[in-house]
C-alpha cells in the first residue's frame, strides 16, 4: 500500500511538473505554487503533497473549536489556513518576517476566501527594545532567519514585535511556531500562562542540541507535557498537564 502511494505521488509530481499548475490542493486547502521563487526541493514537496505533513496532521488533531491561535513564522500560509479550518479564520493571527512570504500568504488566504489576520514582523524576545530588527533573506525562504551566520543571506530590516505584546493582544490558547531557530530566544522566560497548547518546530541543526534541550526543559517545567502521538521528527506538540502546574522540575542529567 505504501509503495503504491509513493508511486502515485511520483506520477502526480511528474504530471504537475510538466503542466505547472498555478495552484494545487495541499492537505485540503489551495496553495499557489511559486515556480519562480521556490527551491526545486520545495516545489517537489508541494507538488507531491508531502510538504509539512507532520504539521498538518498535528494541527488537525491538536486544535479544538474555541482555541485562539497565534501562528509565528507563517511560511506560505499553510499552517494558518489549516488552523482556521478548525478554530475559525477570526481566531487565528499570523506573523511572518519574510515580506515575500507575506505576499504569498495573502494570496493563499484570498485563494481560500479567508480573512485571517497576517502581519509582516519578526517576533522577538520580550527584552528586545528596538522597533525593528535585521532579517536575513535567502532565495530559499526556509533558510531565511534573524541569524546572520547563514551564508548567502541578504540583510533587510523588518518590524519587530515582542512576544509578550502579541500574547496581550491576542490572548492565544494555542501557539504554532516555526522560526528557524529563534524559538529558544523567544520562549525563554516568556509568560505562557494563557497558552495550553504548543506545536513547535525545533531547529537543533541551527542552535544546537544543548539550547534545544534547555528550551524543552523550560517548557516541561511550566506544566507542559509532550503529546508523543503527534510529535514527528523536529515537530513537537505539547499540552498543559492535568494539574495545570509543574510538580517535578526537570533538570539536566
Amino acid at each position: 500500500m505504501r509503495i503504491a502511494k509513493r508511486i502515485s505521488k511520483e506520477f502526480l509530481f511528474r504530471y504537475r511538473k510538466v503542466t505547472r499548475p498555478s495552484s494545487v490542493s495541499l492537505h485540503g486547502v489551495d496553495i499557489f505554487v511559486d515556480f519562480a521563487r521556490w527551491s526545486p526541493r520545495l516545489i517537489e514537496l508541494v507538488l507531491k503533497g508531502n510538504y509539512e505533513v507532520s504539521e498538518a496532521k498535528a494541527i488537525a488533531s491538536f486544535l479544538s473549536s474555541g482555541d485562539r491561535v497565534l501562528d509565528i513564522g507563517g511560511g506560505i500560509g499553510l499552517s494558518g489556513l489549516l488552523a482556521g479550518r478548525v478554530v475559525g479564520d477570526q481566531n487565528v493571527a499570523v506573523y511572518e518576517a519574510n515580506p515575500v512570504n507575506v505576499d504569498q500568504i495573502k494570496r493563499n488566504f484570498a485563494l481560500n476566501r479567508v480573512s485571517t489576520s497576517v502581519e509582516t514582523a519578526a517576533v522577538v524576545p520580550d527584552a528586545y527594545q528596538r522597533s525593528e530588527v535585521s532579517f536575513f533573506l535567502h532565495d530559499n525562504f526556509c533558510r531565511s532567519s534573524v541569524f546572520s551566520d547563514t551564508p548567502g543571506g541578504r540583510e533587510i530590516t523588518v518590524p519587530a514585535r515582542r512576544f509578550a505584546d502579541l500574547v496581550k493582544t491576542h490572548n492565544p490558547t494555542a501557539l504554532l511556531m516555526d522560526v528557524e531557530g529563534a524559538e529558544a530566544d523567544i520562549l525563554s522566560g516568556a509568560d505562557l500562562s494563557s497558552i495550553s497548547k504548543i506545536c513547535l518546530e525545533l531547529h537543533p541543526g541551527i542552535i544546537g542540541n544543548g539550547k534545544t534541550s534547555t528550551l524543552l526543559r523550560q517548557l516541561l517545567n511550566q506544566a507542559f507535557e509532550m503529546d508523543f502521538a503527534l510529535c514527528s521528527g523536529d515537530v513537537v506538540c505539547l499540552r498543559r498537564g492535568p494539574s495545570g502546574a509543574a510538580t517535578t522540575e526537570v533538570t539536566a542529567a
